[in-house]
């Protein structure tokens, strides 16, 4: 396993000195938080888990909440999936942003103190908030598979092959993929909802059914072959 740098350690120690090492590239304890986002000021304590991947950096650490916290807000506003707090069913990790925004938020030569500032600060800030509030305190996507669709909806400029391909590869992960595919083929707003609920495209997830419009609309706007583009589509 990647370990983080005794550097690293020590500056997240010296900003939050109730975390600390617990082995090879772990870093574990209560983060104490403190922060401000659009005037709100908040204060709390997180017990929490942090992971260095293997080819830590090039990619970023995991974040797991190992207290309670998430399970209590569950209870205390009657969610049954745990995924709509943004935590991955199985592995437990945190989702701290959608696939795409993953190179934004943590560029080339981050490190584990940027990592903590600049994702899981807001995560836990926005967790913070959910238990007092009862929702997120800013406008959220949704998560895994429908999240990626939602946040190409939200893109604005003009289509790139590029945007399309590593969008269409993020999906082809997805077990919904061959519904995902299906839709992107031949949009149909009647077309039930690849999230599973068996209600329409249009009136089920309003923002996936623009996001897939929007695919099919912008691989046809740079003269790609629809059909043939999804079937290329590799892991």
């Amino acid at each position: 396993m990647t370990d983080f740098s005794a550097e690293e350690i020590a500056q997240v120690i010296y900003r939050y000195p109730r975390l600390h090492s617990a082995g090879c590239g772990v870093l574990e304890g209560f983060l104490d938080l403190h922060a401000i986002f659009d005037g709100e000021e908040r204060r709390d304590e997180f017990q929490v888990r942090i992971v260095a991947p293997p080819d830590y950096p090039n990619s970023m650490p995991t974040l797991f909440e190992t207290g309670t916290r998430t399970a209590e807000i569950a209870t205390k506003y009657g969610i049954a999936d745990l995924s709509d707090l943004h935590r991955n069913p199985g592995i437990g990790t945190a989702c701290l942003c959608v696939k795409q925004e993953e190179q934004r938020r943590f560029p080339e030569g981050s490190n584990l103190f940027h990592f903590i500032e600049a994702l899981v600060v807001p995560y836990l800030f926005g967790l913070s908030h959910f238990d007092e509030h009862g929702k997120w305190p800013w406008p959220d996507h949704s998560h895994g598979v429908l999240g990626i669709v939602e946040h190409y909806a939200d893109t604005t400029g003009d289509p790139s092959v590029e945007s399309i391909n590593s969008t269409l590869k993020l999906l082809r992960r997805d077990p919904s993929w061959h519904e995902l595919r299906r839709q992107l083929r031949k949009p149909s707003a009647m077309r039930m909802c690849v999230c599973g609920s068996k209600r329409s495209a249009s009136c089920c997830h309003k923002d996936v059914w623009a996001g897939i419009a929007k695919l099919n609309s912008d691989m046809q706007k740079l003269g790609l072959d629809v059909h043939q583009t999804l079937l290329n589509v590799k892991l």
